[in-house]
Formats: C-alpha cells, structure tokens, sequence
C-alpha cells in the first residue's frame, strides 16, 4: 500500500478529491525490470484508488516516451499531445532505456483503464525539469550541475541527437496544479485520455549548449571533449555510479537520444 498503513490509505481513498501521481524511481541507468516495482505497480495501485470513487487521476510520465514514438525515418521529428501506445519500446529498451520504458507502460495501463472504466485521465510529459530538487541520477540536471561546477561544457553536436528542452520546476508544476485545479479541460477533450506536454518552447540544439549556457550563468565556459568532461566531473565529485555508466556508454559509442516533444 505505498507505504501506507491499511487506516492511511483508506483514509486518502475516501477524502481525495484527485490524485497527482509523481512518484517514481528516476534515474537513466537502471532497467525496466528494476523500476517496474516502483514505478508501474504504485501508479496501478493509485489508479485503483483513483477508480474507487471516480475522482480525476493525473500521472507524472516523461517526454522521454517520445524517442519510440519518434525513432523511425518516417515517423514525426517531434511528438504532439498525442498517445504513444502504439508504439512499443524497442527490445533493448528495457535495459537502455528503462525508466522511458516504465513511463511508457504507465500510459499505456492507464490508457486501458480509461477505456475500460472511463477515469479521468491526465498523463503529463514533462521534459528536463531544472532547478532544486532534480534527481541526482537524472542525465540532464547531472550535465547542468558538473558544467557549472567545472565551469566546462561537453561537446555534445555530433554524438547528441535532438534537443535540449530545458522547463523550470516552478512552471511546470504550475502547469500541472492549473490542470488539476480545472474542471475537466474544455468540452472537446471529455471523453478521452488528456495529454499535456510541458515543456519550453525555445529548445537548445547540441551545437548551441555551450551559448545556452554562458547566456544563462552569464560567465564563459571553456568545451572540452565527452571524455575529458567525464573525468573532470569525478574529480568535482561525480558519482562512482554515474561515472561507470558514462565511460562505459563512451567505451561502447552509445549515442545520447533527447526526446522532442511540443505542444498541441
């Protein structure tokens, strides 16, 4: 039960008004199999709650769903509020891609219970959430803390596809408290699972991340190569953990993937 006591969760099933499912294990090096736990039965259990007494259900997944729905020469270079269920993770995924691979599932279970049982639904793709409080195994904020920290971005254009989509922690629970503050969207979304994308409009392509980020600490940034950026954040206190799977992504030549998503 979460972690709950059966008096607690009882208590919370009968007095919630919505739920905001945000909870999860975050982190880019671990497998589908080891977040399934965490991350996939906690958000069946909320959706059980959820389901006791119909109230609105808003599930926290990841734009990072959209590197399977984008991976293919013929498929959109940018993902639209749009369902992803069709769109099965590749096979290595759920050891390359896990947590994506969790997220996807999430959707996709909670695709099917509206389906069967009609819950309200949000499911919320935010991209790289920055400011205090991001995950310390989260590829992105750990690219943003150590080059601030060694005052030194990777040169990230030619082994980086996509987009840098950088959105504030304040605005994109701002974007989430709006929509579970609402009444239930506007009249021609009832009826169906509602997909937001939060997200910043003004994406950083990898050729331009040192720019992004001299303009935003406003203090040059010297750009070294992938591998001396990896052994200069150890020295600055980079995870053991973090460090291993970087080397060995750079020993393996594992190309780094950022989801693009928009809105609408």
């Amino acid at each position: 039960m979460l972690g709950l006591s059966e008096s607690e969760f009882s208590h919370l099933a009968d007095t919630a008004h919505a739920i905001i499912h945000n909870g999860a294990d975050v982190s880019f090096m671990k497998t589908y199999a080891s977040l399934r736990r965490p991350n996939v039965l906690s958000t069946r259990v909320l959706a059980e709650m959820a389901l006791s007494r119909g109230i609105p259900f808003h599930f926290i997944s990841t734009a990072s769903v959209a590197l399977f729905a984008c991976r293919n020469d013929d498929a959109p270079s940018s993902l639209p509020e749009v369902s992803v269920a069709s769109h099965i993770p590749p096979p290595d995924a759920t050891a390359n891609s896990g947590y994506a691979a969790s997220k996807w599932v999430g959707e996709v279970l909670l695709e099917k219970i509206f389906s069967d049982f009609s819950l309200q639904t949000w499911i919320h793709r935010p991209t790289s959430v920055v400011g205090d409080g991001a995950p310390a195994t989260d590829m992105i904020p750990i690219l943003l803390r150590y080059s601030k920290m060694i005052g030194a971005v990777p040169k990230t254009y030619g082994m980086v596809s996509g987009v840098f989509d950088f959105i504030h922690v304040e605005k994109a629970v701002d974007g989430v408290v709006e929509c579970a503050l609402g009444t239930g969207g506007s009249e021609q979304d009832v009826g169906k699972v509602r997909f937001v994308h939060h997200c910043n409009p003004r994406k950083v392509e990898p050729a331009g991340f040192r720019r992004y980020m001299e303009k935003s600490e406003g203090n040059g940034f010297e750009e070294l190569s992938m591998e001396e950026w990896v052994e200069k954040a150890k020295e600055a206190g980079l995870e053991a953990l973090v460090y291993d799977f970087l080397k060995h992504a750079l020993d393996q030549g594992m190309p780094i993937q950022l989801p693009v998503i928009h809105r609408g």
